[in-house]
C-alpha cells in the first residue's frame, strides 16, 4: 500500500502562483515598440506576459490593440541615384522612369527637374 501512496502523491511545485499585472502604463510603450519591429504580435506578447503574471480583460484588450506601426512602403532612392540615372537616360522613357521615384526633399525634386529638363534637351532628335 505504501507503493500506491508514493505514486498518487503530487510533487510541490516550486513555481510561485501568478501574481496581477501591475505595470501596463509602463510597458505598453515597450510592447508597441516590440511589435513594430516585427518580432513578436500582440498575441506573443500576451502569451509572454502571461507566464509572469496575469492579466486582466482590459489589459489584455489594451495590449490586442496594439497594431504595428505603418510603414512607408514608398521606395526611396537618394539625389545621386536619380540624377545618375537621368545622365545615362537614352531616351524621353528613361528619364520619365528616373523621375518616378524623388527624394522626399523638396530642394532635391526641384533640382532634378530641371537636370531631367536639361538632359531631355540634349537628346539625339529622332
Amino acid at each position: 500500500m505504501n507503493a500506491i501512496l508514493k505514486e498518487n502523491t503530487l510533487a510541490p511545485t516550486s513555481q510561485a502562483p501568478l501574481t496581477a499585472f501591475a505595470d501596463l502604463d509602463r510597458d505598453l510603450p515597450k510592447f508597441q515598440k516590440v511589435i513594430d519591429s516585427g518580432k513578436k504580435t500582440a498575441a506573443d506578447v500576451i502569451a509572454t506576459v502571461e507566464t509572469k503574471a496575469t492579466l486582466s480583460p482590459e489589459q489584455r484588450a489594451a495590449i490586442e490593440a496594439l497594431q504595428p506601426a505603418v510603414q512607408d512602403a514608398t521606395p526611396k532612392r537618394t539625389y545621386a541615384e536619380v540624377a545618375d540615372a537621368l545622365r545615362k537616360a537614352k531616351t524621353q522613357e528613361e528619364i520619365d522612369a528616373a523621375m518616378t521615384i524623388l527624394p522626399a526633399d523638396p530642394g532635391q525634386q526641384a533640382e532634378l527637374q530641371e537636370l531631367a529638363a536639361q538632359c531631355a534637351d540634349e537628346l539625339p532628335a529622332f
